[in-house]
């Protein structure tokens, strides 16, 4: 709760807490033109709160219909279906990912689903259905059916809050984890703060990599977008961070969403960055090439420029130096 208020107030608002009730039960909730009106039951009496925001919780229990029924079926529960690295349970007809779903403790460090993107989860259920059914066919992709899968992309959190505002945040998967493993890529350093409307924090790891984004204001931001900066050198955005220290970008959001850096968020970017890498790599590696500053840029602005042409009826704010 202090987390927030110290978001809203770092947005220029200022959040004051009612005084604690103790002894309320929730009965309902009505809504009306005005907003909505929370009705507890207090000794017998009703008690009745407005308020724009209902946070509810309760303690990790089991629905004892769905244990009964898995129990009954013998297919192993605790607290949540047990699978396998390829989203199977012990019984071999059924599959189960996401939250309802954890991987055997056979597997040392394995990440809890939660922390993956859905998006990822649906394509590795989808990928190992497949390895199944078509067989050889899926053979090609560098599955290890002995080790739990490891998410790579980003997840993203939002939602309305009181004051008409939004709260969105990105953050890569081991941030959303107390691994250990992953402890040592925490960082000290400050996140990058730009914002003309609401509350704006990019935070980078002792790389310079984007490893999540905060935002909370009235904008309405394309979290799918922001996605697609997740997990690049800040650099990657026109030296963002020297930029932001030479107090040359007023806004960070308005700054990643100006024309030039639209070839960042198309689709084909990650290939072009793993070919390029693999490039350089190669070269590097082969004492006969050229691995030079001044042959390794010209690689890199060769990959680019073909990258630019042959998506131009996307890329229209590029300008592309005839031949």
């Amino acid at each position: 709760m202090q987390a927030m208020i110290d978001v809203y107030a770092k947005a220029g608002m200022d959040v004051q807490l009612p005084a604690c009730e103790e002894g309320l039960t929730l009965t309902r909730v009505d809504f009306d033109e005005q907003g909505a009106a929370v009705v507890f039951d207090k000794g017998g009496q009703p008690v009745v709160m407005g308020c724009d925001l209902l946070v509810t919780c309760d303690t990790p229990d089991v629905d004892p219909a769905v244990f009964y029924a898995l129990n009954d079926s013998s297919v192993v529960y605790d607290g949540r279906l047990v699978v396998d690295a390829d989203f199977c349970t012990n019984d071999r007809d059924i599959y189960s990912a996401g939250t309802l779903a954890k991987f055997s403790r056979q597997y040392t460090n394995s990440f809890e689903m939660e922390k993956f993107n859905s998006r990822e989860v649906g394509a590795m259920l989808a990928e190992s259905i497949l390895r199944r059914f078509v067989g050889s066919a899926a053979e090609n992709s560098t599955h290890d059916r002995f080790t739990a899968p490891e998410p790579k992309m980003p997840k993203g959190v939002g939602s309305f809050l009181p004051g008409k505002m939004y709260g969105m945040y990105i953050a890569l998967p081991h941030v959303f984890t107390l691994d250990d493993e992953h402890e040592g890529r925490q960082t000290k350093r400050e996140p990058l703060c730009r914002s003309t409307e609401g509350h704006f924090e990019m935070h980078l790891d002792d790389y310079g990599t984007i490893v999540s984004i905060l935002y909370v204001g009235t904008r309405r931001v394309d979290m799918a977008r922001l996605s697609c900066i997740m997990g690049l050198n800040a650099n990657y955005l026109d030296q963002l961070p020297a930029k932001v220290e030479g107090n040359q970008v007023r806004d960070i959001l308005d700054f990643v969403g100006s024309p030039w850096a639209s070839a960042l968020f198309h689709d084909k970017f990650p290939d072009l960055r793993d070919t390029i890498l693999a490039d350089v790599m190669r070269r590097e590696k082969d004492p006969k090439s050229d691995a030079s500053g001044l042959a390794l840029a010209n690689l890199v602005q060769c990959a680019v420029l073909k990258f630019v042409q042959d998506n131009a009826s996307e890329l229209v704010a590029y300008a592309v130096p005839e031949e």
